[in-house]
């Protein structure tokens, strides 16, 4: 178990490099992320991407309650299009 969680300890921090090296080679590049099941949506990627997608799920009855869901935790404005970038 302890070497499952340091695999996604080190996930998370390439795929935080990765975007980090891109917004330095490509200033004026746009990131989106998506949380839906893979757990990507946390304070350390709404830094580094400009929008985040709640699910892959479109559905727009589906996506009322997806939505309610994601305010229990995070300000509306992390999920809409085009919405201000995080990174500081």
């Amino acid at each position: 178990m302890a070497e499952q969680k340091q695999i996604w300890v080190k996930y998370v921090a390439n795929v935080y490099d990765i975007i980090d090296r891109l917004r330095a080679r490509h200033a004026g590049l746009e990131i989106e992320s998506c949380s839906g099941g893979g757990g990507r949506l946390d304070l350390g990627i709404l830094r580094r991407v400009d929008e985040v997608w709640t699910s892959d799920n479109t559905e727009a009855f589906d996506r009322l309650g997806i939505q309610e869901g994601f305010t229990y935790a995070y300000a509306p404005k992390v999920m809409m299009p085009g919405s201000p970038t995080f990174r500081t």
